[in-house]
């Protein structure tokens, strides 16, 4: 099953438990309200609560509350019972002290959470934790390819789930240690342990896990080029499928039919399959199945030289992943454009403010000339008084109109502003970047484990919400942007094999928690370095961005340089693309530098140069000179 199979299976079943998700949480929150005493029911709630909420900023917020609770009663209780379960509540909130540092991206920090909480449970051989803690360390060390250590947790955890009786744990384990060798092209050990796990969920007669596990099998066999072998599989997993109403698996399955019989060069079967994918996806309005069905038919139509199909397969395919990207951008445009008339009617208000004070003062100003008028027949020092009290409001008006026009101005320059923050957010989420990074991690799901791609998943929404957050921020912090940067270069990563680097530096002038700049001006330009320079070449492929001050300490310095195909090829393969690249993103960035150069008055804001060796283009250097506010 692909990843954006399973997106879809997950967004419809957490539109449904959501409902009773949330009711949940609303008891336990009352629930809570109600217990005030410090004792193990309230950890027991608090536990429940985290693992309720979805939101992990609020879970944080409740998981340290158990923490400190059940470390102050595992210290000051004079029970032994209340003392053990406090410990085990105690073990539960370092571990998800672990979880949250690691959905922030650190894995440094999740890990030593980890081994905290592992130190507890092998003393208190809590058989249940260490086998969550076990498979929690195995991951991370996965992830980092670290696969002689992810090994060893793995079969930690084998070894105990098996003498636990543990089965469901042992045969997710086991399929992890067959996912290793399979990413490190050890075939024989991979087909074995994913046999192993298999055998296991035949007997527990789990039929997703089994689907799974299937799946990971027929995956090998065509590497193999068992194409026989390979096809027996995909037809058992449909079986399963079928049986168990999994109409969305099902079409994965005869999409993957459909993909052995091209590779055995069996058109006519491979259009059957591909065909009954389709339909099937039809049926059910699953949009990613008919994409993916589109992409294969336009293939296999081209070898049977069905051209004119191909090119209808391929229209449909376009308008197909249109489709898909403008329903998940409309969340991330609603957004922006409340924002944006949020802003605007503000703005309107302050306007209408001043226009009242304006005329107020007016107002006022004819009634002191008419009491000066007749109170001038009384007195001269209080016709002198009066006079007097005259200019001094004239001054007064004078200085509110002058803030007035000031105000208008200021007014204008924060329209433009929001205007240019705007475009920058609908073009900050490319949907090609979205599209690409789900490719990407939909192949941890197709051929890794469900708790791999699960915590891909876990990073693309993180990244996503990251960026949401920092968008409504006229400035962050350098520290925060190579955070961002980082988190994104990862995921593209995933689109390579083996052959892209990428470091990210700072020159010692640069205090990354002081010095600031508007969120996301880097993003676009490294997205055009990978989409236009380093996507059509060849062999290793390296991507360096630098942070300098100038010399005066006026603006910043960031440097984007790749080892790319250079402008001008990347302009004539554009140049032959049917489908264009819109560099909207980009312009919007020069709006937002212009604003911000208006004191400074920088003529270069942006320089592009061509990197050379012997008279051959041998990369593309960036330069961005970002005005310091």
């Amino acid at each position: 099953m692909t990843l954006k199979q399973i997106s879809w299976i997950l967004l419809l079943i957490g539109f449904c438990s959501n409902i009773n998700s949330q009711s949940t949480k609303d008891s336990l929150l009352v629930e809570l309200k109600k217990h005030t005493k410090i004792d193990t029911t309230r950890c027991r709630i608090l536990n429940l609560i985290v693992e309720e909420e979805q939101d992990n900023t609020i879970s944080e917020k409740y998981n340290n509350e158990l923490f400190n609770l059940s470390t102050k009663l595992q210290k000051n209780n004079f029970n032994n019972k209340i003392k053990a379960i406090a410990l085990q509540y105690k073990i539960t909130a370092i571990a998800n002290k672990g979880y949250f540092a690691l959905m922030k991206g650190n894995s440094k920090v999740a890990l030593n959470y980890y081994f905290e909480a592992l130190k507890i449970a092998e003393q208190t051989n809590d058989v249940l934790q260490k086998i969550s803690i076990y498979n929690s360390i195995g991951t991370i060390f996965d992830d980092q390819n670290e696969n002689t250590k992810a090994l060893y947790y793995y079969r930690k955890v084998v070894k105990i789930g098996t003498q636990n009786k543990k089965e469901e744990i042992t045969s997710t384990a086991l399929n992890n240690i067959g996912y290793l060798y399979d990413k490190i092209e050890i075939i024989d050990s991979a087909k074995f342990y994913y046999n192993k796990s298999l055998k296991i969920r035949e007997k527990i007669k789990d039929s997703l896990l089994i689907v799974s596990t299937l799946a990971n099998i027929g995956k090998l066999y065509v590497k193999e080029k068992n194409y026989h072998q390979a096809i027996k599989n995909y037809k058992i997993c449909l079986d399963y499928e079928l049986k168990v109403n999994d109409k969305i698996g099902a079409t994965s399955s005869l999409l993957n039919l459909a993909s052995v019989y091209y590779k055995k060069d069996n058109f006519k079967l491979a259009e059957f399959y591909g065909q009954k994918s389709l339909n099937l996806s039809k049926e059910n309005n699953y949009l990613y199945g008919e994409m993916e069905a589109y992409d294969k038919l336009k293939f296999i139509y081209e070898k049977q030289k069905k051209y004119q199909d191909a090119y209808e397969m391929y229209q449909l395919y376009i308008k197909t992943k249109d489709s898909i990207n403008n329903e998940e951008n409309k969340n991330s445009a609603i957004k922006a454009d409340f924002k944006y008339q949020t802003e605007k009617k503000e703005a309107k208000i302050k306007e209408l403010d001043q226009k009242k004070k304006i005329a107020e003062l007016q107002s006022n100003k004819k009634t002191i000339l008419i009491n000066s008028f007749i109170i001038s027949f009384l007195a001269l020092a209080i016709i002198a008084y009066f006079l007097f009290s005259r200019y001094k409001t004239q001054k007064k008006n004078e200085l509110l109109e002058t803030k007035l026009a000031e105000a208008e101005k200021l007014l204008e320059a924060e329209k433009k502003a929001t205007d240019s923050e705007l475009k920058a957010l609908k073009s900050q989420m490319n949907p090609h970047f979205i599209f690409n990074a789900l490719n990407s991690i939909q192949e941890q799901f197709m051929y890794g484990d469900k708790l791999k791609g699960n915590e891909q998943l876990s990073n693309f929404t993180y990244l996503t919400r990251q960026i949401l957050e920092v968008s409504g921020k006229k400035q962050i912090t350098i520290a925060t942007e190579i955070d961002i940067l980082t988190k994104y270069l990862n995921l593209e990563k995933m689109r390579f094999a083996k052959d892209f680097e990428y470091k990210i530096s700072t020159s010692n002038s640069i205090d990354e928690d002081y010095h600031k700049l508007p969120p996301m001006l880097i993003q676009p330009f490294v997205e055009n370095s990978i989409k236009h320079g380093l996507m059509h070449k060849s062999g290793l492929k390296t991507l360096t961005i630098d942070f300098d001050l100038s010399s005066n300490e006026e603006y910043l310095i960031c440097t984007i340089q790749d080892n790319g195909i250079g402008r001008k090829k990347s302009a004539e393969i554009k140049a032959t693309n049917q489908v264009k690249h819109n560099s909207f993103s980009t312009q919007s960035i020069e709006d937002r530098l212009h604003l911000l150069n208006e004191k400074l008055h920088l003529n270069d804001l942006i320089i592009y140069t061509d990197l050379t060796e012997n008279g051959v283009i041998i990369g593309t250097k960036v330069t961005v000179n970002i005005p310091l506010v």
